[in-house]
């Protein structure tokens, strides 16, 4: 395998699918780029996950569990906030999101009630997404 010399590279390799967004901000004048790497997947798969968070998205961030899990399969430290019934919210990563549920569920704590997108996470999908709020 080819490892570039300067830190200014990046080698990606012919099995991986990049899709890279490109967009202007007006008040600023500057180019900003956003991008998902996925590697060794499938077009369909990569479509599927695309269109659950554009269903997040409609949904103003709320997350039902079968998205959780699908999002924890593709992006698992994207933060997530968990509204127990009772304990103070938690923003965690959605790796522990779903450990940190079954943990306090099953020991009968307290129940999850709700679990969202951040309004910063939210900000930064709907600008990759191009969806105006």
């Amino acid at each position: 395998m080819f490892t570039p010399k300067s830190r200014r590279y990046t080698v990606i390799l012919p099995h991986t699918i990049l899709f890279i967004i490109i967009h202007v901000k007006p008040d600023q004048g500057k180019l900003l780029w956003s991008g998902f790497l996925f590697d060794n997947t499938h077009r369909s798969v990569i479509l599927d996950i695309m269109e659950t968070i554009k269903q997040i998205l409609t949904n103003y961030g709320y997350i039902n569990s079968a998205q959780l899990a699908e999002i924890n399969d593709n992006f698992p430290n994207m933060k997530v906030v968990i509204k127990w019934g009772g304990m103070p919210r938690d923003r965690v990563p959605v790796h522990q999101a779903v450990k940190l549920i079954k943990h306090i569920e099953s020991k009968d704590i307290d129940y999850c009630r709700e679990v969202f997108f951040a309004s910063d996470e939210m900000s930064k999908l709907r600008e990759v997404f191009h969806i105006a709020q």
